[in-house]
């Protein structure tokens, strides 16, 4: 299915962050002042206010909650229903930060709170993609 939704707003300050994701990574920062890691992204920490941020890439998580939208008359989005819109929980190497995204490439029932998702790339009519999460497979 192509991309019909809204695109998002590549502002000066958020490039780095839709640049990593058009090169297939999915980017959070951490401060060297205080050592906090923050999403969105930003031009300085959400936490001690310094402008000394790092990238950091994350590529796992898990569903910390979610629901499923099954009814969205916005354009774009009347054509995807069902789908999940979910609160990721990084995993401890990213201080356990939470993202919101959406969970695609499963049925919407399979979704559940603790579910292991890795982070996966959907293309738009733009030539950029969007960091969406996905079930991982766990042993």
């Amino acid at each position: 299915m192509s991309w019909e939704r809204p695109l998002p707003t590549h502002t000066p300050e958020t490039r780095p962050f839709w640049d990593a994701a058009d090169a297939g990574r999915f980017v959070v920062q951490q401060c060297r002042s205080c050592q906090e890691f923050q999403f969105p992204y930003r031009g300085f920490c959400c936490h001690c206010w310094s402008t000394e941020l790092d990238e950091r890439e994350a590529t796992t998580g898990t569903v910390f909650t979610h629901s499923t939208i099954h009814r969205n008359d916005t354009e774009g989005f009347e054509k995807i229903v069902p789908y999940v819109a979910a609160m990721v929980q990084l995993g401890d190497e990213r201080g356990g930060l939470i993202v919101q995204s959406n969970i695609v490439g499963c049925e919407p029932d399979s979704v559940h709170i603790g579910l292991p998702v890795r982070v996966v790339f959907e293309p738009t009519v733009d030539g950029h993609q969007i960091p969406m999460f996905t079930p991982r497979e766990t042993s």
